[in-house]
């Protein structure tokens, strides 16, 4: 097999697990979705990272790869000089990490070579996680994606697939524009309707928007770039686009589905889109008051990679929707947004650094749009659209924090940029020196990318455990699986306590409260232990 099919093969596979894989069975909670999705990017990402370990050139492209290398390294300075919980840090680091390999590999891949396959692939990809969210909310399925996020398939919440399914309208575009053949262009205007059909049932507002302004601004823009170069092709795309459009939204909002919507509680969506005095509106807006208030007090460090949801508290005030003060994690995982808490966590250089990326691989496309080659003009635009809606959606929701949708954004860039020369960018790491550097690089990607499998594989494990408990040894059980798992030390810590064994319950809580130092659930025990200390053996 050569690199080129294994590359394919690595890819669609990465995506097709990381889409579909969840930890099934009652209680349903977000971590039997999230946790596993973790596992799988980390483990793609260390395969990929260690596959481009076994070439003998590697692309490497200065105005893209160097400022991601360094943010990675600034991160883990970061998570070793400031972190509160530096097993937070290890994790997010080596999570980034697994996703900007999956975007060299996948770059690397396929520079210069044709790579329509594996495009149609991550298509039908997208489109089985549309159907089963479909099926799902019409019944055709039963119900197992998160109770209050239906419907959200095998990813468990829909405002989730919304991202996922708006981020892939770019892709579908380009293939629109790019294939010959009527029944093909037929099938993928059928897979758009499909998607756009899920998306408007999510009723997530910022997907919303964005596949709104995707839905007219790509074809928009392929009229001003390339309006010289339009064809018949062309016109017939913006056609069929057009009409599965509507006919996708129509669908939606007037067959009749099992959660029982109609067009009255979407218009109710519809009225709030820009909605911030009530809700989830108001609840974003207080949540980036208080991660500014977070990043005026550490510009400049910031507070560590993965560590924002855990030093929220402090910073939160009295009335935060966003703060749970007497549960075991006060403040959500995982923010509203990646813009403010990621400046948070890696301090401004750290945003600089991200932002000088971001701006590489625009420019990258922007070159790109004005190649001769359709697929590369148009993968160009692809990328642009693409980076376009994720900044956009990731000023109000979780984007490159999540890895379903951080896989997406990795492979669909790295494919698009796979398309041009970038000669006069690129350095082949080749000769002995480089060689080394690169090998080193490369390996530092897969041992952070494993270590933070680990962890997420560990969690996932210790939340089995506890679910399903049914004795005290159960309990150590998850602990000895997952001994940095907060929860599973607050329950064991919570039904020694019960029982009146202190003694055995206090070091339990106290390494907790290292992890979640704002825990009230963790405080609350240790009060307890403190007023009534007596063990009995």
């Amino acid at each position: 097999m050569n690199l080129r099919t294994l590359g394919q093969a690595t890819i669609i596979l990465a995506l097709a697990i990381q889409f579909a894989v969840w930890i099934p069975g009652p209680p349903l909670r977000p971590d039997q979705f999230s946790l596993p999705k973790d596992v799988a990017l980390c483990v793609f990402g260390a395969i990929c990272a260690f596959q481009l370990m076994l070439r003998t050139r590697v692309s490497w492209d200065w105005k893209v790869d160097t400022p991601v290398l360094a943010a990675l390294a600034w991160g883990f300075l970061l998570t070793v000089l400031v972190a509160t919980n530096g097993i937070a840090g290890t994790r997010a680091v080596g999570t980034y990490a697994a996703g900007w390999s999956i975007f060299l590999f996948t770059r690397s891949a396929y520079t210069r070579s044709e790579n329509g396959g594996v495009y149609l692939a991550t298509c039908w990809v997208l489109v089985c996680i549309a159907l089963v969210v479909l099926l799902e909310a019409f019944g055709v399925l039963p119900f197992f994606s998160e109770p209050g996020r239906r419907p959200g398939g095998t990813l468990g919440n829909r405002n989730l697939v919304a991202r996922i399914l708006c981020l892939s309208l770019p892709l579908f575009w380009r293939q629109l524009l790019l294939v010959e053949k009527p029944v093909m262009r037929r099938i993928l205007a059928v897979s758009v309707m499909l998607l756009v059909g899920a998306i408007v049932l999510s009723r997530s507002r910022g997907a919303w928007l964005v596949s709104a302004g995707l839905a007219i601004s790509l074809p928009t823009a392929t009229w001003l770039f390339f309006n010289g170069r339009s064809t018949g092709g062309t016109r017939d795309a913006v056609r069929l686009w057009t009409a599965a459009i509507v006919i996708g939204v129509a669908a939606a909002v007037f067959v009749p589905n099992r959660l029982g919507w109609g067009f009255a509680d979407f218009a109710s969506s519809a009225e709030r889109l820009l909605d911030l005095e009530d809700g989830t509106g108001r609840g974003r807006l207080i949540q980036s008051v208080t991660t500014l208030r977070m990043i005026e007090e550490e510009p400049l460090l910031g507070v560590g990679p993965g560590n924002w949801g855990i030093l929220y508290p402090a910073f939160a005030r009295s009335g935060d929707p966003s703060l749970t003060p007497e549960s075991i994690y006060p403040a959500p995982h995982q923010p509203r947004g990646d813009l403010l808490s990621l400046t948070a966590e890696f301090g401004l250089p750290g945003l600089i650094l991200m932002m000088a990326a971001t701006w590489g691989v625009i420019c990258r496309a922007l070159v790109m749009r004005r190649d001769q080659r359709p697929q590369v003009r148009y993968s160009g635009l692809m990328v642009i659209g693409l980076v376009a809606s994720t900044i956009i959606l990731g000023m109000s929701d979780p984007i490159v924090r999540l890895s379903p949708t951080l896989v997406l954004v990795s492979v669909l860039v790295g494919l698009g940029l796979a398309h041009a020369d970038i000669a006069d960018v690129e350095t082949p790491l080749r000769n002995s020196s480089r060689h080394v550097v690169k090998h080193v690089i490369l390996a530092g990607c897969v041992v952070a990318s494993l270590v933070a499998a680990l962890g997420a594989g560990r969690d996932a494990a210790a939340i089995r455990a506890l679910t399903s408990m049914d004795a005290l040894e159960d309990i150590y059980k998850a602990v000895r699986i997952a001994p940095n798992n907060v929860e599973a030390q607050v329950v064991l810590s919570y039904v020694l306590v019960s029982i009146n064994r202190c003694e055995q319950a206090m070091p339990h809580l106290m390494h907790a409260a290292k992890l979640q130092p704002y825990s009230g659930a963790i405080a609350r025990l240790r009060s307890r232990c403190s007023q009534n200390p007596v063990s009995v053996q």
